[in-house]
Parts: structure tokens; C-alpha cells; sequence
């Protein structure tokens, strides 16, 4: 599938028309979707935070499990493309594990 495709997909998915609504909605620059476009791909962190809007409704900006998901997500897809090196994926998801911690800890 194509980014541009992927993109219209995310814009039907939130129910919003342009870049610059796609961009409000995720909560990101509305100069990272031209970006997406010009590298080629949609990073997987924008998709599925489209996915949980689309299913669970907004999120809120504060830290939360479904972020810490995504990012791990991210991590993953770094690891297996090779553009990660694996001692700083470690070093990651230790940090991701200690804000599971505190969200844990504060509820």
C-alpha cells in the first residue's frame, strides 16, 4: 500500500478531510504527514494511535499505557529494519518499563 493510501486510510479511519485535521487529530505537526509522504511511509506509532482513536475515542496527552505500547511498537519496528542498535533498544525499554512503573504505582 502506498503512504498516500495509508494516509487517505488514517483520514477515513478519525473521519476528518484534510492533512492539517489528520494532524490535530494525532496530536503531531501538520508538517509530519508532508513528511511521511516525502520518506515514503507513515510511522507505526501514527497508526495505531489512529487505530486506539478510532476505537476508544481520544486519548489524553498524558502518558499512558497505549502510548507506552506504541512506542514499543516503534522499537520493535527499528530492531527488525536493522536501524537500531540492540544495546540502545535495551536501554529503551528499560525507560519504557519504569513508565509502566510509575503509571502503575499512580493508580
Amino acid at each position: 500500500m502506498s503512504v498516500g493510501q495509508e494516509i487517505a486510510d488514517m483520514k477515513a479511519l478519525l473521519r476528518v478531510g484534510t492533512d492539517c485535521a489528520l494532524a490535530g487529530a494525532l496530536r503531531v505537526d501538520r508538517t509530519n504527514i508532508s513528511l511521511w509522504r516525502r520518506r515514503g511511509r507513515v510511522p507505526a506509532r501514527a497508526q495505531h494511535r489512529a487505530q486506539m482513536i478510532a476505537q476508544f475515542g481520544d486519548m489524553p496527552a498524558a502518558d499512558s499505557l497505549e502510548r507506552i505500547a506504541a512506542d514499543v511498537a516503534v522499537l520493535g519496528d527499528r530492531l527488525q529494519a536493522g536501524r537500531t542498535d540492540p544495546r540502545i533498544v535495551t536501554a529503551m525499554l528499560d525507560a519504557l518499563a519504569d513508565r509502566a512503573r510509575t503509571l502503575e504505582s499512580a493508580s
